[in-house]
């Protein structure tokens, strides 16, 4: 990590675990001011589990992970760092096992603890074999003046506009795609590229999802 006074500093694992992500994420998730480093960190033996660092002493220690998946071979990819809630701090949205059953968890960070917050299974954001993390989107859908997070079910062959609240995350619309998402999603203008199995991108907006 390169710091604002031009130094590097490094956090090495031991050998029993490995970063799993093309890039960690910086994020002040708790509200003070300092911002955090949000990754995937993986145990050969039992899978992924999302991993928050900070500086402590002037080094980049661990502050706090969620539990891994239990098994090796088992991996979550990261959605969303967002304030879905509305409470002045950001939430971690990721897909547990996004390429078999994939389970949508949101957790909170508070006092140096992640919390479990809510969960919905039948979704993805990923591909098996692929590059593609950037499988999702924030768009606010329905107008209120609030984001959804927009991401793929299991097959890829819709988009999920899913809303979620401090109480429960539920899919509020749905839009579906000519072919199978083959590729990130990026977005422009509230117009979601999406790009397809047949060659051709699809561009998806507000109006699209039902």
């Amino acid at each position: 990590m390169k710091t604002r006074d031009g130094g590097t500093l490094f956090h090495e694992l031991p050998q029993t675990h490995v970063f799993e992500d093309l890039t960690p994420r910086i994020a002040d998730l708790d509200g003070d001011g300092t911002s955090e480093i949000v990754t995937i960190r993986s145990s050969l033996a039992r899978g992924a589990a999302v991993a928050v660092y900070g500086l402590q002493g002037g080094k980049l220690a661990l502050r706090a992970a969620t539990p891994e998946i239990g098994r090796s071979h088992r991996w979550l990819n990261i959605a969303a760092i967002h304030d879905f809630d509305g409470n002045g701090t950001r939430e971690i949205a990721f897909v547990r096992t996004p390429h078999i059953g994939g389970v949508l968890e949101v957790w909170s960070y508070s006092d140096g603890k992640l919390i479990k917050r809510l969960e919905m299974p039948g979704v993805s954001n990923h591909s098996i074999g692929s590059r593609a993390l950037r499988l999702s989107a924030l768009l606010d859908v329905d107008g209120d003046g609030k984001v959804e997070l927009v991401l793929p079910d299991q097959p890829h062959s819709s988009l999920l506009a899913l809303a979620i609240t401090p109480w429960k995350v539920r899919i509020a619309s749905r839009a579906s795609l000519p072919a199978k998402l083959s590729g990130n999603l990026s977005i422009s203008g509230g117009v979601i590229a999406a790009p397809l199995a047949n060659g051709r991108k699809a561009s998806v907006q507000a109006a699209d999802f039902r």
